[in-house]
């Protein structure tokens, strides 16, 4: 397992339910909806392809990395920790290039 416990639960649980959580008188359509690109943005972002929708070179490479950047991270571990953005990488100075 490569993220802490603690880590999985409040990166990667918490802000996939945070939708459903946080939004009042909420829909289920809503939820499965959020659900649903919640877990397409997980599977384009290791698949090791950039789906045309989010191509990082059609979008701002600063603020977009796209699946390569995170197959990056997978590879040296201590960088990139972003899954779909370098924003945070880049203001936290953990932004590498390939």
């Amino acid at each position: 397992m490569l993220a802490h416990p603690v880590e999985e639960a409040f990166g990667n649980m918490l802000p996939l339910w945070a939708g459903p959580i946080l939004i009042a008188d909420k829909h289920i359509v809503t939820c499965c909806i959020w659900l649903f690109f919640s877990i397409i943005h997980t599977v384009s972002a290791h698949s090791g392809y950039d789906l045309p929708i989010i191509n990082s070179e059609r979008l701002n490479h600063w603020i977009f990395g796209g699946s390569q950047m995170h197959d990056f991270h997978h590879r040296k571990i201590d960088g990139n920790y972003g899954g779909a953005t370098n924003f945070w990488d880049r203001l936290m100075g953990t932004y590498m290039e390939d």
